[in-house]
């Protein structure tokens, strides 16, 4: 037992740091553990490659494409054994469900020579047995065979230690290894080897989760190595003279170690170093004798996991050496060299805590750093031993019983200041007292805020990325593993943690882009060469992407390891890059090819552009034009100059349009006109900083405006005279019509006249009547087509109106013997919106014709809603049995002065304005007249009406039909004020029927005039003494003047007592225009009736504007005429 306990304590002796060593000896030798763990990190990654290409050889063969042969020729070929010191060849392990065994030996076994006898086999050091439900994993193919026969058809999943490696590839997806095992093929003279293991799915890539890993797994490609032959190959680096121990730090498991025979030294140098094997941490030790001669075995007991195990395997030494808590020896000699004293040197040279608790928690022994941790905490050793003996007290039995090899916990502890974080480690140990518990206590406080501090790093690029729409990458060439960072799957439209696998990621690539990114990944790879491309890819939802990946290679020894990448999303960018560059195509094509002059003016820096076209415009060649304000300003007119800066700060200052016509002068012909068209351009702030804009010539449109301005002046002057022509003519022709119709009226009424002077009169009457509606048709189609046809909306009762002219009508139906009748539907409404004169003069002409044209049978008139249209819309349709017309003449029927047939005309009597007169009307109405007939056999007219917006409605104070009668009308005028009156022509106004003249007669007052003295102002004697004797009859005191100059002179004579004035507005010397507003003039204020025959637009108007009270037509409507006398006189009353 003192032998042993010898033989540790030394060995952990050549290991440890002397606390005097020199610094620049020792960092020599740090530097070079260093070097070596990097060379063997290096060196064992050239063996996995080995193992990742034969996993990519079976990834690129079909199902049945790997066999014996294949394997041979992959192993054999690449000369592994001479390449690769320490690599016993290269197996394919399959997982075989062991209900198929049978059946695979089978099939195995016909591969192999007769003589290679193919069977599934547990391992000869193993148990014999799989655990339960564990699939067999058989080693299918070992090259080279003449070195691994014996290792076919051997289950793994039976050999000691070697199903955890295989495990943790499977469920990792990377490389993973076993510790040191013999193999089957060693017997029993060789030492053991670590197994290298590569997990080969049914999938091209790495499952994305441990389930479908394991669901998916296909088998492990297997590499054995001899770590010891890898240590002791020269190639590894400057070892001379080194002892080399390698350590597992995960498990604490030795895996080699080289001792050199003169190895001698009192207190040897020692540096540790880590290299990353496998997914595995392995520490290199390495020892460097001091210089003093003294024989020493070495490194026997560098074992356990990191630095923690390796102190529990040196205490475990100690105890079993007796020398735990023994006296030292006697002699400063025998006392500087005895295990119990290197041994505490050792664990005081340590900056963490070490302590051996008993099995109960009492401490057994403690080193410097846990004495002073405990210390500088306030609390003695075994206050701090019972404060950790707290986080692992439960799981002391299980840690005895061997069923864990070491516990660790993290846990919080109090501090002087703040609370600290520390680990502890615990492993069960033997001592001369029995049991024992071997803790470390390390404090990771910095190391804790380092990590959080590079948490909330990655936190910070994680969001930074996710902002600037950059997703990293990383493909590693070993493990042929690629990685995306979150914004990359965001780019790509892919769910979180779907990682696709380097083919899938460049298929993501338009076709032709994917050829470019593989021979961009293809140079990375083998010449190292970094990237910057701009690629269109397609995301998983379809949505095509422009993206920028930058990336570059990482290499070592002379061969990429790694490749770095990053994606951005520049879609909008290019869009942009896009749209701006058509838009400077569009602006050069139009700057050179338009015939308007461009203009571009920095208002900051004053520059500015003008284009070849804008100096074209006046006459200069681009070179004679400077690019200046100055250059344009120098040749626009100085009046208009003004006028084009005050528009351009209107436009700059409160957004006014900025299009203003201007003059400049040309180079050779003259003045030119321009449209100066512009718009500022602002930035952040609002401040104008540019103004761009057109000039465009309109000369020649100036020059047209010019002729049509005097081509309308030249049309209205016409248009004018044409309006007098036919005023003077309406009020010449109605003037001795007046005279004509009265005196036939009065001499009606004598009751000594004959039948026969009867017919005379009346034949005098009609005549003159219907000369009379000749020259109506003819100012209405002239004021509609002059555009001073005016029509007044207001609510209309349509079924009261049906009814009046129906009963207009009538007797005339009567007396062609035909039966008149008119319908309205239900869904007509009670009141529209329309005007009622129009509307009755379009229905009266309508009604009358089918009266004219049918000798026989009925005229019906027949009212519907239709309500299809976006607003509802009357239809009267009105249905003869008459002659019919043509289908070739229905369009003439709305000609002017056109009827159906000539012989119509002959027959019937018309001007053939009627029609053409009521469709215009229709149309002003917002609707129109249509007409369907057969010849032989009748017509149906339809017209139809907007019935406005208040269709439906009943507001109780619709204007009835009767209140406006047409000129046909026998039934007087309603007493009303000029203002409610709507504009009309003559041909508006009332003319009385023969057969009422006497019921006129009757309905006027016996002598409405009594006691009123009035002017009467009269050019023609015949229309003098009719006028007279009207209003004598009325009761009135009538004089006479000839003019109006007379008619001032008598008013404004001092034995004036006139009431009233009756004065015609077409006389003499003065007419009644002049003479009213001279009487106004004056002050006079007596009520004067204007009096006029013509019949245009506006003339009601015309004389209430010059001063008239009320207003009476020619032919003279006796009862209209002497209502408008009273009224005259009622409003001047009423004004005092």
């Amino acid at each position: 037992m003192a032998a042993v306990g010898g033989l540790a304590l030394t060995g952990i002796a050549t290991v440890l740091v002397d606390e005097n060593a020199d610094r620049q000896v020792q960092e020599a030798l740090n530097a070079q553990s260093e070097a070596l763990a990097g060379s063997l990190g290096h060196v064992i990654d050239q063996h996995l490659q080995a193992l990742v290409d034969a996993r990519a050889l079976i990834g690129a063969l079909p199902p049945s494409g790997l066999d014996r042969r294949t394997w041979r020729r992959f192993v054999v070929g690449q000369e592994l054994d001479q390449r690769l010191r320490g690599l016993f060849g290269v197996a394919w392990v399959e997982c075989v469900d062991r209900d198929a065994l049978v059946e695979f030996e089978s099939a195995v076994a016909a591969e192999y020579p007769s003589d290679l006898d193919f069977a599934v086999r547990a391992h000869p050091s193993g148990p014999g047995k799989a655990p339960d439900g564990q699939a067999a994993l058989v080693i299918r193919y070992h090259e080279p065979l003449e070195l691994n026969a014996e290792a076919l058809g051997v289950d793994l999943a039976t050999a000691p230690g070697a199903l955890s490696g295989l495990l943790r590839a499977r469920d990792t997806g990377r490389p993973a290894t076993s510790p040191p095992m013999r193999l089957a093929q060693d017997g029993n003279a060789v030492a053991d080897k670590l197994v290298f293991y590569v997990p080969v799915y049914d999938t091209p890539q790495v499952p994305a989760t441990i389930a479908e890993r394991r669901a998916a797994l296909r088998g492990f490609i297997a590499g054995p190595m001899n770590l010891q032959q890898i240590l002791e190959d020269e190639t590894l680096g400057p070892a001379d003279g080194l002892a080399l121990a390698i350590v597992d730090a995960v498990d604490g498991v030795a895996l080699a170690r080289v001792t050199p025979h003169d190895f001698d030294t009192i207190e040897p140098r020692v540096a540790m170093s880590s290299t990353s094997v496998a997914g595995r941490e392995w520490l290199v030790t390495a020892a460097k004798p001091a210089g003093r001669a003294s024989t020493v075995t070495v490194l026997t007991a560098v074992t356990g996991t990191a630095l923690s195990l390796a102190l529990a395997t040196l205490l475990a030494a100690l105890a079993r050496a007796g020398r735990l808590g023994a006296p030292r020896p006697r002699g400063a000699q025998d006392a500087a060299n005895s295990p119990a004293s290197l041994a505490s040197r050792v664990l005081d040279s340590l900056r963490y805590g070490v302590a051996v608790l008993a099995t109960d928690g009492s401490p057994m022994f403690a080193n410097r750093a846990w004495r002073e941790d405990g210390e500088g905490q306030g609390q003695q050793e075994s206050n701090l031993g019972e404060l950790l003996w707290a986080a692992f007290e439960s799981e002391v039995p299980t840690l005895l019983a061997g069923k864990h090899s070491t516990i660790v916990r993290e846990l919080c502890i109090p501090g002087d200041r703040r609370p600290r974080q520390v680990v502890i480690r615990v492993s069960a140990i033997e001592t001369a007292q029995g049991p024992a518990l071997c803790v470390t206590c390390e404090d990771v406080t910095l190391r804790r805020h380092a990590e959080q501090q590079l948490l909330r790093s990655r936190n910070m690029l994680e969001a930074t990325t996710r902002m600037s729409q950059v997703g990293g990458w990383e493909l590693d060439i070993d493990r042929s593993e690629l990685h995306w960072a979150d914004e990359a799957f965001r780019i790509h439209e892919l769910p979180l943690g779907e990682q696709p696998g380097l083919q899938d990621a460049i298929e993501f690539f338009e076709s032709g882009a994917q050829s470019e990114f593989r021979r961009t990944i293809d140079n990375a790879l083998v010449r190292g060469q970094g990237w910057d491309l701009e690629l269109p890819l397609v995301t998983a939802r379809g949505n095509r992407r422009w993206i920028r990946t930058v990336g570059r290679a990482e290499r070592s020894e002379g061969r990429t390891v790694r490749i770095q990448g990053s994606y951005q999303d520049v879609t909008e960018r290019r869009a942009d890059e896009d749209r701006l560059r058509l838009s400077e195509e569009r602006f050069r094509l139009i700057a050179e090819h338009a015939t308007d002059g461009i203009w571009d003016w920095d208002l900051k820096t004053g520059q500015e552009y003008l284009s070849p076209s804008f100096k074209a415009l006046f006459g200069y060649a681009d070179h004679e034009l400077p690019n200046t304000p100055e250059g344009w300003q120098r040749i626009i007119l100085a009046e208009d100059r003004e006028l084009l800066e005050q528009a351009l700060q209107a436009h700059v200052e409160r957004g006014e349009d900025f299009a203003v016509p201007v003059r400049f002068n040309h180079k050779q012909a003259g003045i030119v006109w321009v449209i100066c068209r512009g718009q500022a351009i602002f930035d952040n702030d609002g401040t104008a900083v540019r103004v761009v804009g057109t000039h465009t010539d309109i000369t020649q449109l100036k020059h047209t405006e010019a002729e049509l301005e005097r081509a309308r002046e030249a049309a209205e002057a016409g248009s004018r005279s044409k309006s007098e022509f036919l005023a003077n003519m309406s009020h010449e022709i109605r003037t001795p019509i007046t005279a004509i119709l009265g005196f036939v009226d009065l001499l009606a009424t004598r009751d000594d006249l004959d039948t026969e002077s009867a017919d005379f009169l009346e034949t005098i009457e009609r005549n003159g009547r219907h000369l009379l509606e000749i020259i109506d048709d003819i100012l209405d189609l002239s004021k509609i087509e002059a555009g001073r046809m005016a029509v007044e909306r207001r609510e209309v009762d349509p079924a009261a109106l049906l009814e009046e002219v129906r009963e207009l009508l009538e007797v005339r139906a009567r007396g062609h013997g035909l039966e008149l009748t008119v319908s309205v539907d239900e869904d007509v409404p009670e009141r529209i919106e329309s005007d009622a004169l129009r509307l009755r003069q379009i229905l009266l002409n309508l009604v009358g014709n089918a009266i004219k044209f049918t000798e026989s049978g009925s005229v019906q008139v027949h009212a519907s809603c239709d309500q299809g249209a976006e607003r509802p819309r009357l239809r009267i349709e009105v249905i003869d049995t008459g002659v019919g017309v043509e289908p070739d003449a229905i369009d003439r029927l709305f000609r002017p002065f056109t009827q159906a047939d000539d012989s119509h005309t002959r027959t019937f009597g018309g001007t053939g304005l009627g029609l053409t007169i009521s469709q215009r009307l229709a149309g002003m109405l917002g609707g129109e007249i249509e007409v369907r007939s057969t010849p032989g056999q009748g017509s149906t007219f339809t017209v139809t009406v907007d019935a406005g917006a208040c269709a439906g409605k009943s507001t109780g104070t619709a204007i009835k039909a009767t209140t406006e009668r047409p000129r046909s009308d026998p039934a007087a005028e309603p007493e009303s004020s000029p203002a409610a009156e709507p504009e009309s022509s003559q041909s508006d106004e009332p003319l009385l029927e023969p057969a009422d003249i006497e019921q006129t007669q009757a309905a006027l007052p016996a002598k409405p005039l009594t006691g009123r003295r009035i002017l009467v102002a009269e050019d023609g004697p015949d229309n003098q003494r009719l006028i007279q004797l009207y209003l004598t009859r009325a009761g009135a005191e009538v004089s006479l003047v000839d003019n109006g100059r007379d008619a001032v002179d008598a008013l404004q004579s001092p034995q004036s007592r006139f009431d009233a004035l009756l004065l015609d507005m077409q006389m003499p010397v003065l007419d009644g225009y002049g003479a009213a507003s001279e009487l106004r003039a004056l002050g006079n204020r007596i009520p004067i009736v204007a009096l006029t025959a013509h019949a245009m637009g506006g003339d009601r108007e015309r004389c209430i504007a010059a001063g008239c009270d009320e207003y009476a037509t020619k032919p003279i409507d006796p009862a209209a005429m002497i209502a408008s006398i009273n009224r005259a006189l009622s409003s001047v009353a009423r004004r005092g």
